[in-house]
């Protein structure tokens, strides 16, 4: 019945077969590689979104952690804000923010008087971009980082930690054979973490903090006349004051008198840093108080303009104390 019909041979069976094979097997590579990649680019968004969250706390609330409740996880907290906690790959993004800019305990009494983000000089972290595996020294180091997220990526190993003992975070090239962060697993593989930041000069432009420098509140020294009461005086703003002992509500700075060149002092009019009547008589003096007082009456006035030179300083830590000079400018009145 079939005479003449010729069927497939077990060779030409079986290299249709392989042949189909390899085309699965493509198309699942690349089916693959395709899922991976979309992993990643959908990670990436997800992070911009979180920086963007970040930077939205800060520009309300003016810091990103809060100390001042030692019953709460400052950390946990602002995590929770994140508009998304996990990766693409349902694994927790690890975010590591600079502790400075967050309000300590004792300034919680401040909090509405100054911004740790708009005030702080600097932060404790770094960032080191590796040239190779072992990162032990080269490559580019960002300074003054405010935040680092960071995603496990793929392999949903998380290899990228912070050096509590320098502040540094590396990130190594991808492929790299490394596993610096042992608080998930601790499994030595190719690095492919996900790694994004923002430093904090970045931090403040995006939440509009030039207002919130250190300065004097105002300069406009008033003309002093022979024999008559002189009275003013000048309180500083942002930064990162200190706060004022058995009154945490009330900030402080440190007012420094620098430089008295034409012998203002001479004229019997003081300068004290209040409360307290604490007195900056010399070059070189300087107190802490809540602001800075020009009084007394003055005596023979010599000269027909004087300058005073103060530096008010704050409690900024990291990177060093925040420092302004300001020369006062006081003309004898006629």
């Amino acid at each position: 019945m079939f005479k003449g019909v010729k069927g497939f041979s077990l060779v030409e069976m079986a290299i249709v077969l392989i042949i189909f094979g390899l085309v699965l097997a493509s198309a699942s590579s690349i089916l693959t590689l395709f899922v991976n990649k979309g992993g990643a680019e959908r990670t990436r968004k997800m992070i911009e979104a979180n920086r963007n969250v970040l930077v939205s706390v800060a520009a309300s609330d003016g810091y990103l952690l809060d100390f001042s409740d030692s019953n709460r996880d400052s950390d946990s907290k602002l995590k929770n804000k994140l508009t998304y906690p996990n990766d693409a790959y349902s694994k927790k993004f690890l975010l590591l923010t600079a502790p400075s800019l967050g309000i300590p305990e004792a300034k919680k009494g401040i909090i509405n008087d100054y911004s740790p983000v708009c005030g702080t000089k600097g932060t404790e972290y770094k960032l080191r971009l590796c040239d190779d595996d072992d990162c032990v020294s080269g490559g580019t180091v960002v300074n003054d980082i405010a935040f680092v997220i960071i995603s496990g990526s793929l392999n949903k190993n998380i290899q990228t930690a912070l050096d509590e003992d320098t502040g540094e975070v590396k990130v190594y090239p991808q492929g790299a054979e490394v596993d610096n962060y042992a608080e998930d697993f601790s499994r030595v593989e190719k690095y492919d973490d996900i790694v994004d930041w923002m430093t904090l000069p970045e931090l403040r432009t995006k939440a509009g903090c030039e207002p919130e420098k250190l300065d004097f509140l105002d300069t406009n020294m008033p003309d002093v006349e022979e024999g008559e009461e002189y009275d003013y005086t000048i309180y500083g703003k942002g930064g990162v004051p200190f706060v004022q002992f058995g009154a945490d509500d009330v900030p402080e700075y440190e007012f420094k008198l620098l430089s008295d060149a034409d012998g203002f002092l001479d004229t019997d009019i003081r300068i004290t840093v209040e409360p307290g009547g604490l007195g900056l008589d010399a070059e070189g003096d300087k107190e802490r108080g809540e602001y800075l007082w020009f009084h007394n009456s003055s005596s023979t006035l010599a000269k027909n303009s004087y300058r005073v030179k103060i530096v008010i300083s704050d409690d900024s830590t990291s990177g060093g104390q925040n420092e302004v000079t300001r020369t006062l400018y006081i003309i004898k009145r006629n």
